[in-house]
């Protein structure tokens, strides 16, 4: 090769490198166009592998997911609106257990669903447009943090392949990633002072699903440490009462009694209309039950009365338990360790009230991890799902050093291994047998978490006692 061809190859990779590095401002950010086309590059890689597992059913689709979509096609044949049918009645017309917002989503898919032949796809294509909002949600909360584009880029790229967010969407057909991701919009609004926003997202969120009360003792401990006002938490009530009005307005139009043609109506895994009804002739009468204000307001009462299993695969505490105790003696444990979380949090709360110090970004993304982390572990009736907050804000925790990223990595193999065991029914070593190892292993990485957290607070209180120092001498 010649020094002519060597020198016209340089200018075209140094050009190449100009148009790359060119910068451009999107909504207050500066961006390089090599940023554009990374985010762009691994949003689509993402989603293609998400498609990629779309056919997989878990048993939470074809047991629940499968029968809901369903079911709005049968209450629709019926003239019956489904949002306002009380779940759980012998009219068969509703088993749906969620809170409203997500019973609002659904019905809207439902509109799409080419006569129910890509109720799956609808699902799962819902929860993982979440996924691209959480990773640039991510992106914006490591931006808040350290204003490097290259970094925030970098931490969303790994939001969008973290193995169980994922699963969760594209193969569980679960839709953590939404009320999750209101739970980052609470959190980076809670970074930039934003009050009615903070509490705000914090109130979607939980009206979307009740784990999303995980964050509610980090809101708490900002407002004792004056960085959030208290006042917002009416958000919650608030939005709670707004999400529930039309089912309870729909609810009250339910007819007592419906005559529908039974075959508009189809088969669900809770009733075979034809064998469970015994049906003779074409017509069948039903009599559904509307929801009612009272109910609706009991959702998530009603939810937690639902289990009574210790844990449910997921590695706590409760492990080292015998599973098969009786009933009553379950309910005394469940209430004791309710309790016992309960007072562990208030004791954090009361330690970091009394403390003098900066609390910063990094010491509230820490807040969080070691919050979510402990509440998951230390409450019983936990499904392996329910560490997802924790695991999300895990991957965002490890941008800030090489140690915390091997705790977000381990945490997320400890969970992606009780993932397997639910989605595929693996049953080896590392699952059934050894949910007590990894159960003391999430012990391990909640007391590292904790000595990152009092490290952080113990540096800035010295800070601030040496500044008292030197004033007074």
């Amino acid at each position: 090769m010649g020094k002519k061809q060597k020198a016209g190859m340089e200018d075209q990779m140094r050009t190449i490198d100009r148009f790359l590095h060119e910068k451009i401002n999107i909504l207050g950010i500066t961006l390089e166009f090599i940023d554009i086309f990374f985010a762009v590059a691994i949003i689509m890689l993402g989603l293609v592998a998400r498609f990629a597992v779309f056919g997989m059913m878990s048993g939470d689709y074809e047991l629940a997911f499968a029968d809901w979509m369903k079911e709005i096609r049968n209450c629709h044949a019926a003239g019956v609106p489904y949002i306002g049918v009380e779940p759980g009645g012998a009219d068969h017309l509703s088993t749906f257990d969620y809170n409203c917002l997500y019973q609002y989503l659904i019905v809207f898919l439902n509109l799409f669903n080419n006569g129910g032949g890509n109720d799956m796809f609808l699902v799962k294509m819902s929860d993982c447009i979440f996924d691209v909002v959480l990773a640039v949600t991510t992106f914006r909360i490591i931006y808040e943090m350290t204003r490097d584009s290259h970094k925030s880029m970098m931490a969303m790229g790994v939001m969008m392949v973290v193995p169980t967010v994922l699963l969760n969407s594209a193969a569980w057909a679960q839709n953590d990633a939404i009320y999750t991701s209101f739970l980052m919009l609470s959190f980076l609004s809670l970074l930039r002072k934003k009050d009615l926003r903070t509490w705000l997202y914090f109130a979607i969120a939980f009206c979307w699903k009740q784990q999303a009360i995980f964050l509610a003792p980090v809101l708490i401990i900002a407002w004792l440490r004056n960085k959030t006002k208290i006042r917002y938490i009416l958000c919650v009530p608030v939005m709670y009462v707004l999400v529930i009005i039309p089912a309870a307005i729909a609810g009250a139009l339910v007819p007592s009694k419906v005559t529908v043609d039974i075959a508009s109506l189809a088969d669900t895994g809770n009733v075979s209309w034809i064998s469970d009804f015994a049906v003779n002739g074409e017509s069948l009468v039903l009599e559904p039950v509307g929801r009612s204000f009272g109910s609706l307001l009991g959702i998530y009462g009603h939810q937690v009365s639902m289990f009574s299993r210790l844990t449910m695969n997921y590695p706590n505490i409760y492990t080292i338990i015998y599973s098969d105790i009786d009933k009553t003696l379950r309910q005394m444990i469940i209430t004791c360790g309710e309790v016992f979380t309960v007072m562990l949090l208030g004791i954090l709360a009361y330690y970091l009230y009394n403390k003098k110090f900066k609390d910063d970004k990094l010491f509230y993304l820490t807040l969080v991890v070691f919050v979510s982390q402990l509440v998951v572990y230390c409450l019983p009736c936990m499904h392996e799902r329910y560490g997802y907050v924790a695991e999300v804000f895990a991957f965002i925790y490890g941008m800030f050093g090489f140690r915390r990223l091997i705790l977000a990595i381990v945490l997320q193999f400890i969970t992606l291994v009780t993932y397997t065991r639910f989605l595929w029914g693996a049953s080896s070593s590392l699952t059934t047998a050894n949910l007590v190892v990894f159960a003391f292993m999430l012990l391990g990485i909640i007391l590292l978490l904790g000595k990152d957290l009092y490290s952080q607070v113990h540096k800035k209180e010295l800070k601030i006692e040496k500044a008292e120092e030197k004033l007074l001498s």
